[in-house]
């Protein structure tokens, strides 16, 4: 599963403003074109009072309060190709009622989050070239009444995407692209024994770099028959290792409103710098692997209905699971 959003453009027509007041909070949008129509600006900021309406209305409630802004810039270089800039940032605090927790408990949580995305595209007649660059960082606590940090934590990432798509034939389009990403992580994590004593049960500072190239097709073998074979190699810094993920899909429409779908494939995932080097951490794991099968057939009924049934088979190996984690 994924999930996509997008900060919409400015206006390309006039300067505008608007401002909102809820009952919750409060917000502001300031938006117009650059000089000569070739591109536009946006700045959002939004700031929540919902905290402090609950603090005066209804008592041993829990608090949530948070601030957060967008802005975005968009620039045509010529009618082919175009710059695109974007930053993301917040801030949000979670307060637990003072009457209901003790001198050891979570209190205050605070985070803090940053994003920074820039981005060239290129549209050609048969081809689409796009190339990026972003860079975040993250920083949260966790204290107890007293002021004492229970959690702490940073996460900083920079990262460099290049993608390629070519429409080879009317049948064959080609699509190929490769990442690079840059990571440093660090956590601190502590307990309480007694009252007044702690104990440090997790403790690490960690960089490394991921490596990722990809490559696919979606080729049209005919009208009635669809398929979409691609790979993707990786390599992992933290542990060393290199992945190679083969899939292929297919489409076969069996007749007018039936579809055949079905797909095969490995994917894989490196482990997290807390899973090798944290205190509970394996230096030497290996990637968690899934190899997948599914088919399904599909039915329209009449304009606005489809009839779907799908059976698939999931076949995991080295996953990771930590005795006892789960609840019972």
């Amino acid at each position: 599963a994924s999930v996509e959003f997008n900060v919409r453009s400015g206006s390309r027509d006039r300067p505008q403003v608007r401002a909102a007041v809820s009952g919750t909070g409060v917000s502001l949008v300031v938006e117009g074109p650059l000089p000569g129509r070739r591109g536009s600006w946006l700045v959002s900021a939004r700031q929540s009072y919902l905290d402090l309406v609950i603090e005066r209305l209804v008592d041993d409630q829990v608090q949530f309060g948070f601030s957060d802004a967008q802005a975005k810039a968009v620039y045509d270089l010529s009618p082919s190709q175009r710059l695109q800039f974007t930053v993301l940032a917040g801030r949000s605090r979670l307060k637990e009622p003072e009457d209901q927790i003790d001198a050891n408990d979570l209190y205050v949580g605070l985070n803090a989050s940053a994003i920074g995305i820039g981005r060239w595209q290129w549209t050609g007649a048969r081809s689409v070239v796009n190339a990026g660059i972003m860079g975040g960082v993250n920083r949260f606590s966790n204290e107890t009444l007293g002021g004492v940090d229970l959690d702490r934590g940073r996460e900083q990432q920079l990262s460099v995407r290049f993608d390629a798509r070519h429409q080879l034939s009317p049948a064959l389009e080609l699509e190929a692209g490769g990442e690079v990403d840059v990571l440093d992580e660090s956590r601190w994590r502590q307990r309480p024994v007694t009252s007044t004593t702690y104990r440090v049960i997790n403790d690490y500072t960690g960089e490394g770099t991921r490596l990722g190239v990809y490559g696919t097709a979606h080729w049209t073998v005919a009208p009635w028959l669809s398929v979409l074979p691609g790979v993707r190699v990786d390599r992992s810094s933290l542990t060393d290792d290199s992945t190679a993920s083969p899939w292929v899909q297919a489409v076969w429409r069996v007749a007018s409103g039936t579809v055949v779908r079905g797909a095969t494939g490995v994917y894989q995932q490196f482990p997290t710098f807390e899973q090798v080097i944290g205190a509970w951490g394996t230096p030497d794991l290996h990637p968690e692997r899934a190899t997948s099968l599914d088919v399904g057939v599909e039915q329209a009924i009449g304009q606005s209905a489809r009839l779907q049934v799908t059976v698939y088979d999931r076949e995991e190996q080295d996953f990771l699971r930590r005795p006892g984690i789960e609840p019972r």
